[in-house]
């Protein structure tokens, strides 16, 4: 159900899948003047059901006998047949009498009837059969995203369609927007829109100034305001924007209640949003650039038009750039790369494909820009890096070069050139050395990556104030960088600094600020400073409430770590207080498969298992068997009995309590399932790759991990002792994120097993909780 369903918006053509209820079927005017039955007839429409009671009225299914057809026919209220009311009503059936589009539902008739002596306005329109919300429809039919995008571009171009015309809807929302059953969308119920042209102003009391009309939980900021008159067809991008939002997601960036509607309004002036990715970690960059565009607080940084919307989501359908993201060189080649596989494959390299998508992409450099003389600069930055880099490939690219020729050759030459390549223009030499730090990064290089990575960082310093962002974009990948290389205390520092400038720059309440304080509380622990760690979590965790609720995903996650901290604390009471309140609120909001639920619950068990009350945890998860395979994947390693109580309570530790894994949200990071779907195992294809041995062995130390799986094209050997308590190897449960190459030319040894699998348990306290049973 997502939070429209939740606040009551109901379809006026929507299919009601419930069974037939006759209170609601024969109720109609029940509700507005004591009428027990439904009207025989409005107008030449003959009355058959009830489809939809709004705020303003009440939608009939009904049968017009001339032409034969299906209507859908609105009457208002007798609560609401004022003048202004009525008047309101007139307005909505010119508007869409003056609309002529596919995706919005046409008007018929406007009239009103005699009902006890009160004329009762009214107006025919469309009925749209088998109709579902947008939202709805999406979630029925299990949508994929792109699929979801397809469908959403029918609306902006329904929107524009009326923009063009001079009219703002006000209150788009999900039920608003019909989808029937051949998948085309239908706009309905334009009862608040407003004429911005010239003939319209005549009926200017048609909303008063303070008086809010539309939906609360899709109104713009600048509709809180209540002034019908500083209205303009953003505030329907800024709608257009939440609904994407919600049709991506299934969730909406603000929560609203009714005991929080001040709280709310001020978020949404505000721009305190849940960012996109928070809600699903696949909708991070692109897709979410779009719809944070939509959403911005200023609506002259907006989306002008529906239309440039609807262009930005078709670019990025087709693979192209979009214009929500600034268009440096990294972000240009990714795009050319992903046009141009064909291209990739045949070439081979990878940096060479990367100076090739440069230097192609260099001329896209220049943004369409207002002010001219920003233009000019942008074409000279152009100019100057194309020639650098047409001047290294052509030194770097010998005539007759082999197929041996090094490419960590030609991004060691490059970098080098860089030093005094732009003197008097350090940020185009940021933008060179960030594309080249992400080179070196994509190969695993991972060492070259963070020195590229910290001469951009100088760079960057040396132009702009640390909270600007291509700092904290820089800030990123040194972090990314140093997760990778294991290094904590670099790490740390850099966490630290990162996190100060984005409290600085959105303020000390904003979900910004309360992500990087969980991150931050995560490295903290990692370096050992539990109790600064624990405090970090706490103000993690008091932020997340503010602006995400108390059983937010966000916020149970800090709740969680708050908790775990204060059990490396020796506050067990404390955890477990903490622990249990998340578990509630986690059992009360999420289903039992959705990954909140899930690492609350791990959560709970760790504190049960370091407590020794294994038999607690056990409950909280409920039976679980060994798999059939397990006893032969063991006897490769020898004599293990199954049956020995200590095995088993370290298989069922590793099974069920993933939250123990610090290494979650850094693999997060590199993939979104792990952090999504919690393994028992996490792969290290990526990460591990290329990796000297002297930095895979604190990577995998100061990440705690419980199981290390490493694969290298294949060739398994590569044993790295974690230390921990106990610590034994076994491969667990057949969760083999391995290719499972059981005959392959390296006939599968304990060498190879060794090399696939390393199990312990990270924690001494769990460790304690283990030894006692």
């Amino acid at each position: 159900m997502t939070q429209s369903d939740k606040f009551g918006n109901s379809d006026p053509n929507q299919k009601n899948d419930r069974p037939s209820d006759d209170k609601t079927e024969t109720a109609g005017h029940t509700d507005f003047g004591n009428r027990a039955k439904l009207p025989a007839k409005i107008g030449q429409y003959v009355i058959k059901r009830v489809i939809a009671s709004g705020g303003m009225g009440t939608v009939y299914e009904a049968l017009q006998e001339n032409p034969r057809r299906p209507v859908a026919v609105k009457v208002i209220k007798d609560a609401f047949t004022n003048e202004n009311a009525i008047q309101r009503l007139e307005y909505e059936a010119q508007l869409l009498a003056r609309l002529r589009h596919p995706g919005i539902a046409q008007i018929y008739e406007t009239g009103s009837y005699n009902d006890g002596g009160n004329q009762i306005p009214f107006f025919a329109m469309e009925y749209i059969p088998n109709a579902r919300s947008i939202t709805v429809y999406a979630a029925d039919k299990k949508l994929s995203i792109k699929d979801r995008l397809r469908l959403f571009l029918q609306v902006c171009d329904a929107v524009h369609h009326g923009h063009q015309r001079g009219i703002v809807h006000r209150d788009l929302k999900p039920s608003n927007i019909l989808v029937d059953s051949s998948g085309r969308i239908k706009i309905i119920d334009f009862g608040v829109a407003r004429a911005t042209d010239a003939d319209m102003r005549q009926a200017a009391s048609h909303t008063k100034v303070g008086q809010i009309v539309g939906s609360i939980q899709y109104m713009s900021p600048e509709q809180f305001d209540a002034d019908p008159h500083d209205i303009d067809t953003r505030s329907d991008i800024y709608a257009l924007g939440l609904i994407l939002y919600e049709l991506l997601s299934e969730a909406l960036p603000y929560e609203c209640s009714s005991d929080r509607i001040f709280d709310f309004a001020s978020e949404v002036r505000e721009g305190k949003l849940t960012p996109l990715r928070a809600r699903n970690k696949s909708l991070k960059g692109e897709i979410e650039a779009i719809v944070h565009k939509a959403l911005k607080r200023n609506r002259e940084e907006r989306y002008q038009s529906a239309y440039g919307l609807e262009s930005d989501i078709k670019r990025y359908l087709a693979g192209d750039a979009i214009s929500a993201r600034t268009l440096g060189l990294s972000y240009q080649f990714r795009v050319f790369a992903r046009k141009n596989k064909a291209v990739m494959a045949l070439l081979g390299s990878a940096f060479v494909l990367l100076l090739i998508g440069i230097i192609i992409t260099t001329a896209l450099f220049v943004r369409v820009d207002r002010e001219r003389q920003k233009a000019e600069i942008a074409t000279q930055k152009a100019a100057r890096g194309q020639k650098f880099l047409t001047d290294l490939l052509t030194s770097s690219f010998p005539s007759g070069f082999g197929d041996d020729y090094s490419v960590v050759d030609i991004l060691d030459h490059a970098s080098e050139k860089l030093y005094d390549a732009f003197p008097d223009d350090p940020e185009l030499e940021w933008n060179l050395r960030s594309s080249i730090g992400h080179a070196y990064l994509n190969l695993d290089h991972y060492r070259q990556s963070e020195e590229e990575f910290l001469r951009a960082y100088e760079l960057i310093k040396s132009i702009y104030d640390v909270t600007h962002d291509k700092t904290l974009e820089t800030l990123e990948q040194l972090s990314l960088v140093y997760s990778i290389l294991g290094d904590e205390r670099s790490k740390l520092e850099i966490l630290r600094t990162y996190t100060n400038a984005i409290i600085e720059r959105y303020g000390e309440d904003s979900p910004q600020a309360s992500s990087g304080r969980y991150s931050l509380a995560a490295i903290l622990e990692s370096n050992g400073l539990i109790s600064e760690a624990r405090q970090m979590a706490e103000k993690a965790w008091i932020s997340f409430k503010k602006s995400s609720g108390p059983d937010g995903g966000s916020t149970l996650f800090a709740q969680i770590r708050y908790a775990w901290l204060l059990m490396k604390s020796d506050d067990m009471e404390k955890a477990f207080q903490i622990a249990h309140d998340a578990f509630d609120r986690a059992r009360r909001s999420y289903d039992i498969t959705h990954s909140v639920y899930k690492n609350v619950q791990s959560c709970l068990a760790g504190l049960y298992i370091a407590e020794a009350k294994i038999d607690s945890a056990r409950i909280l998860y409920g039976d679980r068997r060994i798999p059939e395979d397990f006893g032969v994947e063991l006897s490769f390693q020898g004599d293990l009995d199954l049956n020995e109580k200590p095995f088993q309570l370290l298989v069922f530790f590793e099974a069920w309590c993933p939250f123990s894994k610090h290494a979650m949200t850094e693999l997060g990071r590199v993939d979104i399932h792990y952090s999504e779907i919690g393994l028992d195992i996490y792969g290290f294809t990526k990460v591990t790759k290329n990796l000297k041995d002297e930095d895979i062995y604190p990577y995998l130390s100061n990440l705690d991990i419980d199981f290390a799986v490493l694969k290298e094209n294949g060739d398994c050997g590569k044993y790295f002792d974690v230390s921990g308590y106990p610590s034994i190897r076994l491969l667990c449960n057949g969760y083999l994120i391995w290719e499972k190459q059981w005959f392959t030319s390296d006939f599968i040894s304990s060498r190879m097993l060794n090399g696939i699998v390393a199990a312990q348990t990270c924690s001494p306290f769990v460790a304690d909780g283990l030894a006692k049973n």
